[in-house]
């Protein structure tokens, strides 16, 4: 190859170049040793081409048939993971595969998530070449939809019963001794779920309801958890979904206000929460995860520094503090400033920034609005300014320990606050600025559309708490580096200075190769 061809793909600022020497160059074969016990050894191929080639498929929003057509013969895919000879193989499918799982085996053994790691290390590293102050971030979440159906209570139930029988081998399905118990579960398997579900009225589902409680419960006692993957998770929607005092009575389904929003959704995806959030038309429902990401915000080169997923439940404010502090910990510099929108806001996160003392938050929208504001008097005195009236009022102290003020043109004569939020609004006033930078919000809301554009309709293609951590955290890692792509050297001098220097040695090296060649002529 030669000419323009050859210097396109061999140019340092093409995407296939700063993704070889940012991302894959730069990770650690040592993070993913704890996956390979010391008996079976390390895979027969690279642990580095493999953790690039996840990341290539999430940034690429590539399917697995389009990753290896791409890995095996476009030279730019196979410069960004260091293949730089036609005839370089990648990993075969199964090694891919296997490792992929192994990640996920470990996590749910052992609680450590590998690629979180992984990001973490190839992150610094850019912080350190890039210089990227960290004194300031910003953060904003989004809730994804797991690759799982929406369905009703039952229609969960019935497809949680048919995949659990449906795994069961022949010997075992033969424990199953009552010809009733036998004829029901024949009813059962013989059409998929919409099927049965379809035109079935109230009636027929609420006792539909109550008879597959009463058959899981003598499928939970015949069989075991080695009979079956599915058997804990079976187990474990039936204990959600059902009243049971003794085998003697029988189990009653719970009301649904007793059902809890972390039950199990799929038994397909048992790590998936249902949640919603928001109201009106901005409201948004979702059986699957939610997930933070957080980003400094000073200077030409901006880059994400903590990247977290969690079960739907995980409210934004249970991220704040932990972002703040992977955060610092990757740029090593103490955070000043943190931008967020009214989701952070909770006692907990006011309380934790008057415990920092070094922080300014810069919150869009307090909860609770900002009808009153509090004021600490030297002697102790709470005073209380109520918007509404327009003044500030002395506080007392009730027998229950609660503050009130006295209010006008109301129903009731006292307004009541908890000592809880007093404090903690005292301390927000504390930490926040006089003036808000609601720009550096916005931001946020647009890193968040460059990570999570390619879902579809919020959708992701995955099932299972750790699946969609190393999805979010590949397209982060991503973002990181189209963000280098797209930078402007002339900002970093240093940069600047070195490509300068390779540039001369290059030009350099040219010189001789013609002056050995005869072609290099003096002029007089």
């Amino acid at each position: 190859m030669t000419g323009r061809k050859l210097q396109d793909l061999t140019d340092e600022k093409a995407w296939q170049n700063v993704f070889y020497n940012e991302v894959t160059s730069k990770i650690d074969e040592k993070i993913f040793k704890p996956i390979y016990a010391s008996k079976m050894g390390r895979p027969n191929a690279s642990l580095r081409i493999l953790a690039s080639m996840i990341i290539l498929k999430e940034g690429q929003d590539w399917t697995d048939e389009q990753l290896y057509e791409n890995c095996r013969f476009n030279l730019a895919v196979m410069r960004a993971l260091g293949l730089t000879n036609i005839d370089d193989e990648v990993p075969v499918a199964s090694t891919y595969y296997d490792f992929k799982s192994r990640l996920v085996t470990y996590y749910e053994d052992e609680g450590k998530n590998l690629f979180e790691e992984l990001f973490g290390s190839i992150t610094t590293s850019q912080i350190e070449k890039y210089k990227i102050n960290g004194t300031s971030i910003r953060m904003d979440s989004k809730l994804i939809q797991s690759n799982i159906g929406t369905y009703s209570r039952l229609h969960k139930i019935v497809q949680a019963f048919q995949t659990f029988y449906g795994s069961l081998d022949a010997q075992a399905e033969k424990r199953i001794k009552g010809k009733t118990d036998r004829g029901t579960i024949k009813e059962l398997m013989s059409k998929p779920v919409t099927n049965h579900m379809y035109k079935m009225s109230s009636a027929t589902k609420s006792k539909w309801l109550r008879q597959l409680g009463f058959l899981i419960r003598k499928l939970l006692n015949i069989y075991k958890e080695q009979d079956s993957k599915y058997y804990n998770t079976l187990k474990q929607m039936y204990e959600q979904q059902y009243e049971d005092q003794s085998n003697k009575q029988d189990p009653e389904p719970k009301d649904k206000g007793q059902m809890q929003a972390d039950s199990i959704q799929s038994i397909h995806d048992p790590d998936a929460a249902y949640r919603v959030k928001g109201h009106g038309e901005h409201q948004q429902k979702v059986s699957g995860y939610s997930s933070n990401i957080t980003e400094t915000t000073e200077g030409p080169l901006n880059l994400i520094t903590d990247v977290q997923v969690e079960k739907a439940t995980y409210s934004d404010d249970q991220y704040l503090q932990k972002a703040t502090e992977n955060s610092e910990e990757l740029s090593d510099r103490k955070v000043e400033q943190i931008h967020t929108d009214g989701g952070y806001d909770s006692h907990a996160n006011r309380l934790q920034f008057k415990e920092w003392g070094d922080k300014e938050w810069h919150l869009a929208k307090m909860k609770g609005g900002p009808e009153y504001k509090f004021r600490r008097l030297k002697n102790g005195t709470l005073k209380i300014y109520d918007a509404q009236a327009k003044k500030w009022r002395r506080a007392t102290v009730t027998k229950s320990g609660k503050y009130r003020i006295e209010v006008e043109g109301r129903a009731t004569k006292y307004r009541y606050f908890k000592q809880q939020r007093v404090e903690a609004t005292l301390a927000l006033q504390e930490v926040m600025p006089k003036q808000i930078d609601r720009g550096k919000r916005a931001t946020a809301e647009s890193t968040i559309n460059q990570v999570f554009h390619i879902l579809r309709a919020g959708k992701s293609k995955y099932r299972g708490l750790m699946r969609h951590k190393i999805f979010v955290t590949s397209r982060c890692l991503w973002v990181n580096c189209q963000r280098i792509v797209a930078i402007d050297i002339s900002n970093y001098p240093i940069l600047q200075k070195a490509r300068k220097g390779l540039n001369l040695l290059s030009n350099r090296i040219n010189y001789l190769l013609l002056e050995k060649q005869g072609l290099v002529f003096e002029c007089n």
